[in-house]
C-alpha cells in the first residue's frame, strides 16, 4: 500500500545552526522539506517559542532532540530493538547537553562575536570538559559496540548527534583526540558520508595509535601514518 509522505516545513533562524541534525536527517533519508527562517517576532508564534520547530502536515513539533527521535523512527535511523532505542535517547542527551555545556567555546572556536574573556570560551574549559567526562564516554561505547556506529550494526541519528557536536572540535583543533582514535575516525566515517556533502568539515587523515583500538572492528576508513597539519585542513563545501 501506497503511502503519501507529508509535507515536511523546518523552522530555525537564519544561521540554521540549531537545526543541523534534523537537516541530516533528511539528507540521509533523502527526503525533501522547506526551510522558514524565523525571526525574534515570528519565534513568539511557535509551540515552545524557540527553535528548531518541525511542522508536519500542519501540526508542529519543538525540541531538537524530539524532532530527531521522530524522524530516526521515520526514516529507520533509531535502534533496532527498544534497549537499543533507548541506548540512542541515552547518547542523544548526553551529547545534547554536552553542546550546552560547550556552546560559549563552540562559538568561540567558529569565530562567532562573543565575549571571549569569559572563562567558558577557554580551551583549558573545554579540554577539561572533553577529558574529564564527554571523551572517556564516547570513546568508551564505541570501543565496546562492536562495529563503526555507536549502538548496534548501522547508523541512528544518535551517531549524527555525535558527528555534529565534534566536527567542528576536530577541524579547530585536532589534537584534542589523540586520545580518542574511535571519536575521530566515528566523525570522519559519518563526514565522509556523500548524502552529508558540505554539512561538515572534512576529516583528514591523521597519524592513529592502532593499538588504543584494542577488539573494536576497525572502522571502514584509510589510517595513515603521516599527520596532515591543522593548517592545511579544508572545509566541505
Amino acid at each position: 500500500m501506497f503511502c503519501k509522505l507529508p509535507k515536511f516545513f523546518l523552522y530555525d533562524k537564519a544561521d540554521q545552526e540549531s537545526s543541523q541534525v534534523i537537516r541530516m536527517i533528511f539528507s540521509i533519508a533523502n527526503i525533501p522539506y522547506e526551510m522558514k527562517e524565523v525571526d525574534e517576532i515570528t519565534i513568539q508564534d511557535l509551540p515552545l517559542r524557540s527553535v528548531p520547530v518541525l511542522e508536519i502536515d500542519g501540526a508542529k513539533i519543538g525540541n531538537a532532540t524530539t524532532i530527531c527521535r521522530h524522524l530516526g523512527w521515520r526514516f529507520d535511523l533509531s535502534g533496532q530493538t527498544a534497549l537499543e532505542d533507548s541506548m540512542v535517547d541515552m547518547i542523544a542527551e548526553t551529547i545534547h547537553e554536552a553542546k550546552q555545556k560547550l556552546q560559549p567555546w563552540l562559538d568561540h572556536i567558529e569565530y562567532k562575536s562573543i565575549d571571549y574573556s569569559k572563562p567558558e570560551c577557554s580551551d583549558r574549559y573545554a579540554l577539561e570538559y572533553l577529558d574529564g567526562y564527554l571523551g572517556p564516554i564516547i570513546e568508551n561505547i564505541l570501543l565496546k559496540s562492536g562495529s563503526s556506529w555507536l549502538i548496534g550494526h548501522k547508523m541512528t541519528w544518535a551517531d549524527l548527534m555525535v558527528a555534529s557536536l565534534f566536527n567542528s572540535i576536530i577541524y579547530h583543533r585536532p589534537n584534542f583526540f589523540h586520545s580518542y582514535p574511535n571519536i575521530y575516525l566515528h566523525n570522519k566515517k559519518v563526514a565522509e558520508l556523500e548524502s552529508l556533502e558540505g554539512m561538515l568539515y572534512c576529516v583528514r587523515d591523521r597519524m592513529v595509535d592502532v593499538s588504543l583500538f584494542r577488539h573494536v572492528k576497525p572502522l571502514s576508513t584509510t589510517i595513515t601514518q603521516k599527520t596532515i597539519p591543522e593548517s592545511q585542513l579544508t572545509a566541505c563545501t
